[in-house]
């Protein structure tokens, strides 16, 4: 008689049946596409971003202002109580302000939208001659890279210095609408970006 090799309660072993191949590679295949999808989305958005010029700085690291401020000490006056620095233009005493790009528009009008201009403006009183303070000044504004344009009239004086992102820098000086003794300088730079336009 033959001996019993098996029971009721044994369970059969048996390997798992095999995954189709649809289904074992659809996951790896998914998570990749998945990834790439991110990717590509990533790429064209950062893309959109900067073309389109949203956020951000127009003078990044503050570096076409570091090339500007400079020309206040060309200013008589400057590093004086005679001419502060100021947070805000005056019509009664003489000034200087520095002033970093900020976002604009003409209006809210619809694709003017930029940066405005990086700036120093001062206000400051000269009693001696034009030619003596046009002299005075240039010299200094010679020795900072500005060289002076060519302008007719007595009441004004205009210097160019070209910039390290190849953009040009403008200084005019001015008489003041107020007349004598008052002055006006005035140095802008374009800003780094796309600028706001003008109405």
């Amino acid at each position: 008689m033959m001996a019993k090799t098996g029971g009721i309660d044994d369970r059969v072993r048996t390997e798992p049946p095999p995954l189709d191949n649809e289904t074992s590679g659809s996951q790896p295949n998914r998570l990749r596409l998945l990834l790439g999808a991110v990717l590509v989305l990533a790429l064209a958005g950062g893309g959109w971003w900067l073309i389109a010029d949203h956020g951000g700085s127009g003078d990044p690291g503050g570096k076409i202002l570091q090339q500007l401020s400079p020309a206040a000490s060309a200013l008589p006056g400057y590093g004086t109580p005679r001419l502060p620095w100021s947070s805000q233009p005056s019509t009664s005493r003489p000034y200087l302000i520095a002033s970093e790009p900020t976002r604009d528009s003409c209006d809210g009008m619809a694709g003017t939208e930029g940066w405005s201009q990086v700036v120093v403006q001062g206000s400051f009183d000269w009693a001696g001659s034009n030619s003596v303070l046009f002299e005075t000044v240039g010299l200094r504004l010679g020795s900072f890279g500005w060289f002076r344009m060519p302008i007719p009239g007595t009441d004004e004086a205009m210097w160019k210095k070209p910039l390290d992102n190849a953009s040009t820098a403008t200084a005019t000086l001015t008489l003041s609408p107020l007349g004598p003794p008052h002055w006006e300088f005035v140095a802008l730079a374009p800003p780094a970006g796309r600028a706001a336009s003008g109405c």
